[in-house]
């Protein structure tokens, strides 16, 4: 296991040594918009309810003293490994193949390489790829209600994206995907205490949120700073779809390309292999494809940091995938007869 420490490590640094590359000279300012969201003066409306890691800046910002500046990275790498860290130990934990998990764990960092923005990640982008890890581990080695409902409660003061735990829960409650169909009229609850603690978290949450944002919100920085893209609102869903069109053909070294094919690739893979996943994989894409909903209606396409919340998705559940044609494909029944003389 210290192999995979050391790797998750090793990664870490070199993640974080390309994205200080891409956009070390605005720590600065990251560093004031997150600390700012302390004061009730977020660039937006929607980060006030961001406390979690928010409050954790501005802490050790005020500890740091004069080196303020610096600590924001150093906290910044601290998250970088404990996200591979928990990348590496919660998939050890469903594969017992340190092997396979360090081939995994390299995929996984690079992808998240990959969606590295022009702008350095904030820090709940970092917490959120670890909640999902944690989240998905969970669903695949069948968590109960509890390790959900204690998983959601740091994520809700983290970022917004914790609401699609309780979703989830809601939804892998019901037949409403069973079988690769929709089941709204055949719909049935298979386990009504997940359903029912899954709505009341989502409902909860929501409220929590809107609180929030209502209670300790001063004033949006973004009407000052850029008050022309203020006025554009809160729906982006025309200005991302524009976006993906005239960025479509543009591998420039900004990966906007990539955005783009993310967009496409992942409905389309969903589509494709929907009839081949199980109950379990088909609830998963449903959230997915939510997630990348959101971020298409609500979110900035241009800033790929928005879909670093989908790598965890993007790693494990093909993996999982074949996981289970691998087995699959050991039954004896599935077996290849040989010829009657070999026998």
């Amino acid at each position: 296991m210290w192999r995979l420490g050391a790797l998750a490590v090793l990664l870490a640094l070199v993640e974080f040594r390309l994205a200080g590359v891409i956009g070390a000279t605005l720590y600065p300012d990251a560093l004031q918009q997150v600390t700012n969201v302390t004061l009730g003066l977020p660039d937006w409306a929607a980060w006030q309810n961001r406390l979690l890691t928010s409050w954790m800046v501005r802490g050790l910002s005020e500890l740091s003293g004069e080196n303020r500046t610096q600590s924001y990275p150093a906290f910044l790498f601290f998250l970088t490994v404990v996200k591979n860290g928990s990348f590496a130990f919660a998939l050890n934990r469903l594969t017992r193949d340190p092997v396979l998990v360090a081939r995994y764990l390299i995929l996984f960092s690079f992808a998240c390489i990959a969606l590295s923005d022009t702008l350095p990640p904030y820090p709940w982008d970092y917490v959120d790829v670890t909640v999902f890890t944690l989240f998905l581990a969970g669903v695949f080695r069948g968590a109960g209600d509890r390790y959900f409902s204690l998983l959601f409660l740091p994520a809700l003061f983290n970022r917004e994206s914790a609401l699609f735990i309780p979703l989830w829960m809601a939804l892998d409650a019901t037949t409403l995907l069973e079988g690769g169909r929709l089941n709204l009229f055949s719909l049935r609850l298979r386990r009504p205490r997940r359903f029912l603690l899954g709505i009341g978290l989502l409902t909860a949450g929501a409220a929590t949120i809107l609180f929030l944002r209502h209670a300790l919100l001063v004033r949006e920085m973004v009407f000052q700073t850029n008050p022309e893209f203020a006025r554009k609102g809160t729906f982006r869903l025309l200005g991302n779809l524009k976006f993906l069109v005239t960025q479509w053909f543009d591998w420039s070294p900004q990966l906007n390309g990539l955005t783009c094919l993310l967009c496409v690739g992942v409905p389309a893979s969903v589509a494709l292999y929907w009839k081949r996943m199980d109950d379990l994989l088909r609830n998963l894409s449903a959230v997915l494809l939510a997630m990348l909903g959101s971020v298409l209606l609500l979110g900035m396409f241009w800033e790929r940091r928005l879909l670093l919340m989908l790598v965890p998705f993007l790693v494990l559940m093909p993996m999982h995938h074949l996981h289970l044609q691998g087995k699959e494909c050991c039954r004896p029944e599935n077996q290849p007869h040989g010829a009657p003389g070999d026998r």
